[in-house]
């Protein structure tokens, strides 16, 4: 696993975790681990990354009010609040070696993970 290097001398530690802040979250849904007090709860997990979101609907599936909140992993959170551009920079680099420059590189990007 490459490290990526952040601003302020960070590292971000994990090629999914750049992908997810590159590209959003892969969900699938989950099991809700408790049942809420009032209205329904929804979880869903980034099968990248391992984030759990939960949700809290009522009847007709609207967000409750304060109903939305994460658990990520250790080492996800990005305390340097770099934009999701430097993350996909970070990911075009991982996926073709280009780095930018005066010329653009003409490259096949391959599939992510492969």
């Amino acid at each position: 696993m490459r490290l990526a290097p952040g601003r302020g001398g960070g590292t971000v530690k994990s090629d999914d975790y750049v992908r997810c802040r590159a590209l959003g979250h892969a969900w699938y849904d989950v099991e809700a681990e408790r049942a809420p007090s009032f209205g329904y709860a929804m979880e869903f997990r980034c099968e990248r990354c391992g984030t759990v979101r939960r949700d809290l609907v009522n009847r007709y599936g609207e967000l409750l009010p304060g109903g939305r909140n994460y658990r990520h992993p250790d080492g996800y959170r990005d305390a340097e609040r770099i934009e999701r551009a430097e993350y996909r920079r970070r990911l075009l680099t991982r996926m073709t070696g280009y780095r930018g420059g005066a010329g653009r590189a003409t490259r096949t990007l391959r599939a992510v993970g492969e």
